[in-house]
């Protein structure tokens, strides 16, 4: 049986590439989990530059289980197949929650396009 997976939970998935063929492990944050797919924010490992518009640096990316600095691409919602999951890696902090969340909402609200 596979495990649920929660919002705001963690997980490394195998997420294609958005212009080419290909594929990449890579960690994202559950949204949404439903029958057949499960709707995710791709994250991107980054450790050299600031957030760009659509983006945002962990706060707590170490107590959520990652091992580096992390910026999740909150413009950027895509729907994975259930099959695409590894594993668990941990859980978002409330504080980056919040903000995320708040991020979101701004994005959606100014028609900035998160599919």
């Amino acid at each position: 049986m596979a495990e649920n997976k929660n919002a705001w939970d963690i997980w490394v998935a195998d997420v294609p590439f958005e212009n080419s063929d290909g594929h990449k492990i890579r960690p994202v944050i559950i949204l949404e989990d439903s029958d057949d797919s499960v709707q995710v924010v791709q994250m991107m490992m980054l450790t050299t530059h600031t957030p760009r518009l659509g983006e945002y640096a962990l706060r707590y990316w170490r107590e959520s289980g990652l091992h580096r600095p992390t910026t999740a691409r909150i413009s950027k919602i895509i729907d994975l197949p259930q099959d695409s999951f590894s594993y668990k890696i941990g859980t978002l902090n409330s504080d980056d929650i919040e903000e995320i969340y708040r991020l979101l909402t701004t994005l959606n609200t100014h028609g900035e396009n998160t599919q």
